[in-house]
């Protein structure tokens, strides 16, 4: 298998897992979830760059308005189910987390990054 074919697998089983975590439609195209989170992931991603390098320096409300479209956009894809979803403004990883004591208390089978928080949309 190619590195494109381990990347197009791995972005694959993502789907799945997150199909059956957030009790997606088994007819829901795994790729194509991963896709659109990975653009809401990048999008997330680059604000807290901006911000963390001085590009852009936004009010409170400002954040917090940027902050509830990036979950409205991840729960209209995901659906709101119990699983809380935070945003990570530290851009040196993930922008889009589950808590790491969600993911232990309810044994949640998801891509974590080493603080245990589950990552919603990992770059593979």
């Amino acid at each position: 298998m190619n590195k494109a074919q381990q990347r197009y697998s791995a972005q694959y089983q993502h789907g799945e897992r997150l199909k059956a975590l957030f009790r997606l439609f088994a007819s829901t195209d795994s790729l194509e979830l991963y896709n659109k989170l990975h653009r809401i992931e990048a999008r997330a991603h680059n604000y807290a760059e901006r911000v963390c390098n001085g590009d852009i320096e936004p009010t409170d409300e400002q954040d917090a308005a940027h902050d509830a479209s990036i979950l409205r956009s991840v729960r209209k894809i995901l659906g709101y189910a119990d699983i809380p979803i935070i945003i990570n403004g530290d851009p040196r990883g993930y922008a889009l987390k589950i808590p790491d004591k969600w993911v232990r208390e309810h044994k949640a089978n998801i891509y974590t990054d080493m603080g245990g928080y589950g990552i919603i949309c990992p770059d593979f």
